[in-house]
Protein backbone atom coordinates (compact mmCIF):
# COMPACT_ATOMS: atom_id res chain seq x y z
CA UNK A 1 0.00 0.00 0.00
CA UNK A 2 2.70 3.01 0.92
CA UNK A 3 4.96 1.68 -2.38
CA UNK A 4 1.67 2.11 -4.20
CA UNK A 5 1.28 5.31 -2.84
CA UNK A 6 4.76 6.59 -3.18
CA UNK A 7 3.88 5.35 -6.96
CA UNK A 8 1.15 7.36 -7.27
CA UNK A 9 3.21 10.51 -5.64
CA UNK A 10 6.30 10.31 -7.98
CA UNK A 11 3.61 9.79 -11.10
CA UNK A 12 1.90 13.31 -10.29
CA UNK A 13 5.43 14.77 -9.51
CA UNK A 14 6.65 13.70 -12.98
CA UNK A 15 3.64 14.72 -14.80
CA UNK A 16 3.41 18.42 -12.82
CA UNK A 17 7.19 19.02 -14.05
CA UNK A 18 6.30 17.99 -17.32
CA UNK A 19 4.00 20.38 -17.99
CA UNK A 20 5.98 23.10 -16.33
CA UNK A 21 8.98 22.19 -18.47
CA UNK A 22 9.70 25.29 -20.54
CA UNK A 23 10.29 24.96 -23.91
CA UNK A 24 8.85 21.50 -24.90
CA UNK A 25 6.44 20.57 -27.21
CA UNK A 26 3.53 18.30 -27.51
CA UNK A 27 4.02 14.94 -27.15
CA UNK A 28 4.03 13.34 -31.43
CA UNK A 29 4.41 16.40 -32.83
CA UNK A 30 7.36 16.23 -35.62
CA UNK A 31 10.45 17.58 -35.79
CA UNK A 32 9.96 19.47 -39.58
CA UNK A 33 6.47 21.46 -40.18
CA UNK A 34 5.30 21.13 -43.78
CA UNK A 35 2.65 23.49 -43.78
CA UNK A 36 0.18 23.45 -46.37
CA UNK A 37 -0.25 26.27 -48.48
CA UNK A 38 -4.06 26.74 -48.80
CA UNK A 39 -5.38 28.37 -51.87
CA UNK A 40 -7.07 31.79 -53.06
CA UNK A 41 -5.99 33.53 -49.51
CA UNK A 42 -7.21 37.10 -50.19
CA UNK A 43 -3.77 39.10 -51.31
CA UNK A 44 -5.38 42.19 -49.24
CA UNK A 45 -2.78 44.95 -48.50
CA UNK A 46 -3.60 47.93 -45.78
CA UNK A 47 -1.99 50.65 -46.31
CA UNK A 48 -0.72 52.38 -43.47
CA UNK A 49 1.13 55.29 -44.53
CA UNK A 50 4.30 55.11 -42.94
CA UNK A 51 5.29 58.77 -43.82
CA UNK A 52 2.86 59.98 -40.65
CA UNK A 53 3.26 57.20 -38.15
CA UNK A 54 6.15 57.02 -36.03
CA UNK A 55 5.22 53.66 -34.76
CA UNK A 56 8.05 51.15 -35.23
CA UNK A 57 7.24 47.27 -34.35
CA UNK A 58 9.20 44.60 -33.80
CA UNK A 59 7.06 41.44 -34.48
CA UNK A 60 8.71 39.01 -32.37
CA UNK A 61 8.66 34.85 -32.56
CA UNK A 62 9.76 33.75 -29.44
CA UNK A 63 10.55 29.93 -28.98
CA UNK A 64 12.08 27.72 -26.62
CA UNK A 65 14.59 25.05 -26.70
CA UNK A 66 12.82 22.17 -28.61
CA UNK A 67 10.82 23.27 -31.72
CA UNK A 68 7.84 20.96 -32.75
CA UNK A 69 6.15 20.92 -34.98
CA UNK A 70 3.43 23.35 -33.91
CA UNK A 71 6.12 25.52 -33.21
CA UNK A 72 7.12 25.66 -36.36
CA UNK A 73 4.03 26.39 -37.81
CA UNK A 74 3.35 29.52 -35.66
CA UNK A 75 6.45 30.74 -37.25
CA UNK A 76 6.29 30.16 -40.37
CA UNK A 77 2.83 31.29 -40.49
CA UNK A 78 3.57 34.99 -38.58
CA UNK A 79 6.73 35.39 -41.09
CA UNK A 80 4.53 34.84 -44.16
CA UNK A 81 1.14 36.59 -42.86
CA UNK A 82 3.37 39.50 -42.13
CA UNK A 83 5.16 39.72 -45.12
CA UNK A 84 1.83 39.24 -46.99
CA UNK A 85 -0.15 41.88 -45.86
CA UNK A 86 2.83 44.42 -44.78
CA UNK A 87 5.54 44.33 -47.41
CA UNK A 88 5.91 47.86 -47.44
CA UNK A 89 6.07 48.22 -43.76
CA UNK A 90 9.13 45.66 -43.64
CA UNK A 91 10.79 47.23 -46.37
CA UNK A 92 10.81 50.34 -44.86
CA UNK A 93 11.56 49.51 -41.73
CA UNK A 94 8.63 50.22 -39.59
CA UNK A 95 8.36 46.84 -38.85
CA UNK A 96 10.87 44.39 -37.97
CA UNK A 97 10.38 40.40 -37.86
CA UNK A 98 12.99 38.82 -35.19
CA UNK A 99 13.52 35.13 -34.47
CA UNK A 100 14.23 34.43 -30.40
CA UNK A 101 15.31 31.63 -27.77
CA UNK A 102 13.18 33.04 -24.97
CA UNK A 103 15.28 30.74 -22.59
CA UNK A 104 18.55 32.24 -23.96
CA UNK A 105 19.79 34.46 -20.75
CA UNK A 106 19.77 37.30 -23.28
CA UNK A 107 16.36 37.60 -23.65
CA UNK A 108 15.34 37.13 -19.49
CA UNK A 109 14.02 40.81 -19.87
CA UNK A 110 11.49 39.34 -22.52
CA UNK A 111 10.73 36.15 -21.11
CA UNK A 112 9.71 38.17 -17.59
CA UNK A 113 8.30 41.34 -19.02
CA UNK A 114 5.88 38.90 -21.83
CA UNK A 115 5.32 36.56 -19.32
CA UNK A 116 6.58 33.75 -21.84
CA UNK A 117 5.81 30.03 -20.83
CA UNK A 118 5.83 28.47 -24.63
CA UNK A 119 6.63 29.77 -27.85
CA UNK A 120 4.96 33.15 -28.93
CA UNK A 121 3.98 35.99 -31.15
CA UNK A 122 4.51 39.25 -29.60
CA UNK A 123 4.59 42.88 -31.54
CA UNK A 124 6.48 45.13 -29.87
CA UNK A 125 6.83 49.26 -29.45
CA UNK A 126 10.45 50.55 -28.11
CA UNK A 127 11.04 54.03 -28.21
CA UNK A 128 14.45 54.76 -27.32
CA UNK A 129 15.28 51.09 -26.89
CA UNK A 130 12.88 50.83 -24.06
CA UNK A 131 9.18 48.81 -24.48
CA UNK A 132 6.90 51.61 -24.65
CA UNK A 133 3.81 48.46 -25.04
CA UNK A 134 3.59 45.16 -26.59
CA UNK A 135 0.77 42.80 -27.14
CA UNK A 136 1.10 39.13 -27.22
CA UNK A 137 -0.75 37.01 -29.60
CA UNK A 138 -2.15 34.04 -27.32
CA UNK A 139 -4.64 32.89 -29.54
CA UNK A 140 -2.04 31.75 -32.14
CA UNK A 141 -2.01 28.35 -30.42
CA UNK A 142 -5.93 27.69 -30.85
CA UNK A 143 -5.84 28.77 -34.52
CA UNK A 144 -2.90 27.05 -35.61
CA UNK A 145 -4.15 24.25 -37.92
CA UNK A 146 -6.75 26.98 -40.11
CA UNK A 147 -4.05 28.93 -41.86
CA UNK A 148 -6.26 31.36 -43.30
CA UNK A 149 -7.62 32.33 -39.93
CA UNK A 150 -3.91 32.93 -38.70
CA UNK A 151 -2.87 34.95 -41.54
CA UNK A 152 -6.42 37.09 -40.77
CA UNK A 153 -5.84 37.06 -36.97
CA UNK A 154 -2.19 38.33 -37.35
CA UNK A 155 -2.95 40.72 -40.05
CA UNK A 156 -5.93 42.58 -37.89
CA UNK A 157 -3.90 42.06 -34.60
CA UNK A 158 -0.83 43.87 -36.66
CA UNK A 159 -3.40 46.64 -37.90
CA UNK A 160 -4.61 47.03 -34.92
CA UNK A 161 -0.97 47.74 -33.14
CA UNK A 162 0.09 50.33 -35.42
CA UNK A 163 -3.16 52.47 -35.55
CA UNK A 164 -3.34 52.40 -31.59
CA UNK A 165 0.58 53.72 -31.96
CA UNK A 166 -0.17 56.52 -33.76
Amino acid sequence: MKALKMLYILMIAVAIGLFFQPGVCVAGDEDEVKPVVKEGLESELFELDSSKSDVNVTAYYFHGRKRCRSCRTIELYAHDALMKYFPKEIESGQIEWKVENYLNPKNKRFKKTFELFAASVVFVEFKSEEIERWTNLKDVWTIKKDQEKFYEYIKTEMHAFISEGK
